[in-house]
């Protein structure tokens, strides 16, 4: 790579270093209510089970990092390949803080954090669409646990939990997102199964993304992506597909994995409410988490947390306990992201610009 190359590289390292440390201070700026909210009540906690976030937070990180590398062992033990580098404990948790962090605070959310992982893992042997893949494999186990905890939070609720008609509305919003779940991953799974269908799809995206950028832009930008460029990945994704519908040993542990994410991230918040004294709204925690995401994804910021309380509150839970539960995790949340992600993050960016230095010298 030219030395050109290498000083525009850096230039676009250091500001995305530069950015991701003004959102940290603008987050904490942002939630400076929720952390003295936090803070106040913690009295009101039993903290030694509220110490119990540690662990279960470590927990969540590894079993989020083990999906990727479990993936790829498995892949690579069947294909009798010893390309692969493992990696220790900690380098997993911290992979998945790294990711987090991105995922929450850089543009373009998922995309941002695929492709930091992309980089992240290039030196454990893992290709751009094998990573691009697994993270969608993630994505789908941690999907789909969570829509099963819902469907047994629904049962559970009905069974046992005299509802009035809010509460009976919200089962039913619940049921509906899903449904709309197992939809959606049903025909993604249709689409990247056959590789012709796939790469119809993409070219039709990619002329009306091409189309749309020229008419914003008055066709001083042409393109925004290269056919040639997403064939080639979206063939060596379709491949990695083929590879695992083949071999379906190798999905075995990257499933497992997701299953432990996913119960772990919603214990998160159960592990704060028993803190409060309050074990039992398990069920409920998990309905409000689904509805919540929900609002989170399409309505402007701070709706998550408000549509997991109210879904709470409309199921028989104090709204006041139920504001408490989900500003205290997320409290939680933001201090495991923004603080140590952050800081993860940053080390590894220090690396990459010691790393590019030592080639342009």
């Amino acid at each position: 790579m030219s030395s050109k190359k290498h000083k525009h590289s850096a230039l676009w390292t250091n500001l995305l270093s530069l950015l991701a440390f003004v959102i940290v201070a603008v987050v904490i700026y942002q939630n400076l209510g929720d952390i003295e909210t936090t803070i106040d009540h913690l009295r009101d906690t039993n903290l030694a089970i509220f110490l119990l976030l540690i662990p279960e937070q470590l927990v969540m990180l590894y079993a989020g990092g083990e999906i990727f590398f479990s993936f790829l062992n498995a892949a690579y033990s069947k294909a009798k390949l010893k390309t692969f580098k493992s990696a220790s404990r900690p380098e997993v948790v911290r992979i998945s803080l790294e990711s987090n962090f991105v995922r929450a605070a850089l543009p373009s959310a998922g995309v941002s954090s695929a492709a930091y992982l992309s980089w992240r893992l290039k030196p454990y042997g893992f290709t751009a669409p094998q990573t691009s893949f697994i993270y969608l494999l993630r994505y789908f186990a941690i999907i789909t646990f969570n829509q099963l905890q819902t469907v047994f939070a629904i049962f559970f609720i009905l069974l046992f939990r005299p509802q009035t008609g809010a509460g009976v509305g919200t089962l039913i919003l619940a049921a509906i997102l899903a449904a709309g779940t197992a939809l959606f991953l049903w025909l993604f799974i249709i689409l990247i199964s056959n590789s012709r269908r796939a790469l119809w799809f993409a070219e039709k995206i990619i002329r009306f993304l091409n189309w749309l950028v020229r008419r914003v832009t008055f066709g001083k930008k042409r393109k925004l992506a290269d056919y040639e460029t997403i064939k080639s990945f979206i063939l060596e994704m379709h491949t990695t597909y083929a590879t695992a519908k083949q071999n379906k040993n190798i999905l075995k542990m990257p499933i497992f994995w997701g299953a432990i994410y996913s119960f772990f991230e919603i214990a998160t918040y159960w592990v704060v409410s028993i803190s409060l004294g309050h074990p039992e709204f398990l069920p409920e925690i998990m309905i409000g988490e689904a509805v919540g995401s929900i609002a989170g994804a399409i309505l402007p910021y701070g709706l998550y947390e408000l549509g997991m309380a109210g879904a709470m509150a409309s199921l028989g839970v104090d709204l006041g306990l139920a504001g408490l539960i989900v500003v205290i995790t997320r409290v939680v949340s933001l201090g495991e992201t923004f603080l140590f992600g952050h800081l993860f993050y940053q080390a590894s960016m220090r690396l990459k610009r010691s790393s590019e230095s030592s080639h342009v010298a």
